[in-house]
C-alpha cells in the first residue's frame, strides 16, 4: 500500500495544508489556473513522504492517511492520483 495521504471531499480548499506540506505534493494552489473549477485540494502520490503534517492542519478531518477509511480510500486516492496525470 502507498504511503501517500489523500484528500475527501470534505475539503474547503482552506490552503492550510499547502502551507504545511514540506515536499509541495499538494495542488491546486491558488496561482493554478485550475483552483476555480477544482472541487477539492489533491495530494500527488509520487510526493507524498507520509508525514501527515497536511493531516495534522486540516480543520475538516479531508486528509486520510494510508488504512483510514478502508471503503473510501481506494476511490479518494485514485481521485487524487488521476488529477496529477492530467
Amino acid at each position: 500500500m502507498s504511503h501517500a495521504f489523500v484528500i475527501n471531499d470534505l475539503c474547503i480548499k482552506d490552503m492550510r495544508c499547502v502551507a504545511a506540506c514540506m515536499r509541495k505534493a499538494i495542488h491546486p494552489t491558488l496561482n493554478d489556473l485550475e483552483y476555480a473549477e477544482s472541487e477539492q485540494l489533491h495530494i500527488n502520490p509520487l510526493r507524498c513522504i507520509g508525514c501527515g503534517s497536511c493531516a495534522n492542519v486540516c480543520p475538516t478531518g479531508a486528509i486520510l492517511a494510508p488504512g483510514d477509511s478502508p471503503s473510501q480510500f481506494p476511490h479518494f486516492a485514485e481521485l487524487n492520483a488521476a488529477w496529477y496525470r492530467g
